[in-house]
């Protein structure tokens, strides 16, 4: 599930028919975008985008279009550890638990404006569960919210066994230099 424009700022680019907008949120009946990859393996390349539909949990979506190698670097989350690359995007307004504010089910992507620093984010995402916590009283105002740079989390997984080998590429190094200097 993405909100509109999520696909937009991760490049991605229409190969047949168009991308999610504002009015799919709202639509009477629901739209999905799926990959190039689905779209050969469940219609044939050959296929042209003629109102297909795909069913989810027995709900029919109509696919208004195919994008091409789209990796978005964040689907997981606390609630999911996934880290497959979707193949479907749907609307965020269709996901049944879209109307909770009690349990974390998306990640918030941004970009920053230009100028815009790292440390404003952070500023700017601490103060949200506070003004949550005004509008939905559900929410509690403990919870702690951060901006990270997309990097940084794309790559939190595998920091520790880098820095790790890096250490040993150094020690390494220093015996190799020893060995030398004692020659």
């Amino acid at each position: 599930f993405v909100s509109d424009g999520v696909l937009e700022l991760f490049g991605a680019k229409p190969r047949a028919g168009r991308l999610l907008s504002l009015a799919d949120l709202d639509a009477a009946s629901p739209v999905a975008v799926v990959s190039a990859r689905f779209w050969e393996r469940t219609f044939g390349s050959g296929a042209a985008l003629d109102g297909q539909i795909v069913r989810i949990d027995d709900q029919p979506f109509t696919i208004v279009g195919v994008i091409e190698n789209l990796r978005m670097p964040i689907t997981a989350s606390i609630v999911v550890a996934n880290h497959e690359s979707a193949e479907i995007w749907l609307p965020l307004s269709l996901n049944p638990l879209a109307g909770l504010r009690t349990i974390p089910i998306a990640n918030i992507v941004g970009r920053l404006m230009a100028g815009g620093s790292i440390d404003t984010a952070r500023l700017e995402a601490a103060a949200l569960a506070q003004r949550w916590a005004e509008v939905y009283p559900e929410v509690d105002a403990t919870d702690r919210y951060t901006a990270l740079p997309l990097t940084e989390l794309v790559s939190e997984s595998s920091r520790r066994p880098l820095l790790a080998l890096l250490g040993a590429v150094i020690l390494l190094l220093l015996i190799a230099c020893a060995n030398i200097a004692n020659l």
